[in-house]
């Protein structure tokens, strides 16, 4: 898949006034300004990569270059990253070194976070998700 970030946009800059002076019909224009700014860009994209916008024999080519990282590179396998870059956020105390990525670390991180596993059960994995998330919010008021 291609993405297309378009150019930046400052709202601020299309009104020559504070924002305390803006009136709703100011908004309102400039919303739709900004809007056909952006479809403008969304249709040249479109016209650049909309012939082909999956490119699915490169991705496969990625993949099998790519092995030792799998299943981190599918979104099915990013709970486990971000578990395992939170736990060295936590563990190393501000020293950065890079995250190492392998099958060890795979089965590493589940059997330090177990929880891990609650994201791949539909719907009843919540449970025990919110009840840990609620959990650390009441240990914080503290």
């Amino acid at each position: 898949m291609t993405y297309v970030r378009g150019k930046r946009i400052k709202p601020s800059e299309f009104l020559n006034k504070p924002f305390e002076e803006i009136t709703v019909q100011e908004l309102k224009e400039l919303n739709e300004k900004i809007r056909k700014m952006m479809q403008k860009e969304i249709d040249e994209a479109v016209k650049v990569y909309g012939k082909k916008p999956y490119d699915w024999k490169s991705f496969f080519q990625n993949f099998s270059k790519k092995m030792k990282f799998f299943p981190y590179f599918l979104p099915f396998g990013w709970p486990l990253l971000f578990a395992e870059l939170e736990s060295q956020k936590l563990d190393k105390k501000g020293t950065k070194k890079p995250l190492k990525i392998s099958y060890k670390m795979f089965f590493s991180t589940l059997w330090k976070s177990p929880i891990i596993l609650c994201y791949y059960i539909p719907i009843l994995g919540w449970i025990p998700l919110l009840i840990k998330g609620y959990n650390k919010k009441a240990l914080t008021k503290k």
